[in-house]
C-alpha cells in the first residue's frame, strides 16, 4: 500500500493551509527577538554601564531613622549615634571580612573599586554603604551567585549606594527577614532578579535602578503581608517590577 502525503486542510473553511511566512512577518520576528536578546544580555561591548545619582559623603544622617510604611505604622532603623564604621579595603581586605567582623548597629563603608565577591550577611541591623554609587562595583564575573544575600535572622539590614552586575543569581537579595532597605542601588546584567526581597516584610526599595535582568528588575513577594514600598525606581529593558497580590 502506498501512503500519499496531503496538505493540511482547514476544516472550518475547507481551504488549504500554507505554512509559508511572509518576508515582512519574518523581519518583524527577527527584529523582536533581537531586541529581547539585547535586553536580557544587559550592557556590554560599546554600550555604557547604567549610572544613577550617587551619594559620596560618609554621613550617618543619610540613612532615614524612621521608615513610614503606612498610616499609623512606622519602623525605626537602629542608629543611636554609637555606630562603629568598618572600612573596606583600608581595614578589611574584603567586604565579606568586614561583614563577618561587624556587630549589630555597625556601618560598613566600601571604597570605590571592583569587588569579585558573593557576600552573605548574617548579622542584623547593619548598614552596608558604598562611598560612590557608580564606582563601588560588585562584579560576579558571571559565576558568583548573589552580590549580597541577607539571610533569615539578619533583620533590619540596609544596603545602599553601590552597583551589582554580572551575577548568576541576583544583585541584592533579602530572604526571610523583617526590616530591609535598598537605596541608591544599581543592578544590571544579573542572571535572575536585580533587587529582590523574598519572604521578607517591612521594608523599602528607593532611588534604585535595575536593567538587563532576564527576570524582573525588582521583586517583593511571598510575604503575607509585605508592608513594603518600592519608589521611585527605574526598570529599563526589564520585565516590569513584580509583586505578589499581598505586597502592598
Amino acid at each position: 500500500m502506498m501512503l500519499k502525503l496531503r496538505p493540511h486542510r482547514n476544516i472550518l473553511y475547507k481551504k488549504r493551509f500554507s505554512p509559508q511566512l511572509s518576508w515582512v512577518g519574518l523581519l518583524a520576528l527577527v527584529t523582536l527577538w533581537t531586541a529581547l536578546l539585547a535586553g536580557c544580555a544587559g550592557f556590554g561591548g560599546s554600550n555604557p554601564s547604567p549610572t544613577g545619582p550617587a551619594v559620596t559623603e560618609l554621613d550617618n544622617e543619610f540613612s532615614p531613622k524612621v521608615l513610614h510604611i503606612k498610616v499609623g505604622e512606622t519602623v525605626t532603623w537602629v542608629n543611636k549615634g554609637q555606630t562603629t564604621v568598618l572600612h573596606v579595603p583600608e581595614e578589611y581586605a574584603t567586604v565579606q571580612a568586614a561583614v563577618n567582623a561587624a556587630r549589630a548597629g555597625d556601618m560598613i563603608s566600601i571604597a570605590p573599586g571592583i569587588y569579585h565577591e558573593a557576600v552573605t550577611v548574617r548579622t542584623p541591623d547593619l548598614i552596608i554603604r558604598g562611598r560612590d554609587r557608580n564606582r563601588v562595583i560588585m562584579d560576579g564575573i558571571f559565576k558568583l551567585g548573589n552580590a549580597f544575600e541577607v539571610v533569615e535572622g539578619a533583620d533590619g539590614v540596609v544596603i545602599e549606594n553601590m552597583t551589582a552586575r554580572h551575577y548568576s543569581g541576583n544583585g541584592f537579595y533579602w530572604e526571610g527577614v523583617k526590616g530591609f532597605r535598598g537605596s541608591y542601588l544599581t543592578a544590571y546584567a544579573n542572571g535572575d532578579y536585580g533587587i529582590y526581597a523574598y519572604g521578607s516584610n517591612t521594608g523599602q526599595f528607593d532611588h534604585d535602578l535595575a536593567a538587563g535582568q532576564p527576570d524582573s528588575g525588582f521583586y517583593i513577594g511571598d510575604c503575607h503581608p509585605c508592608h513594603a514600598t518600592s519608589s521611585p525606581r527605574i526598570t529599563p529593558w526589564d520585565i516590569p517590577a513584580r509583586t505578589r497580590e499581598e505586597t502592598w
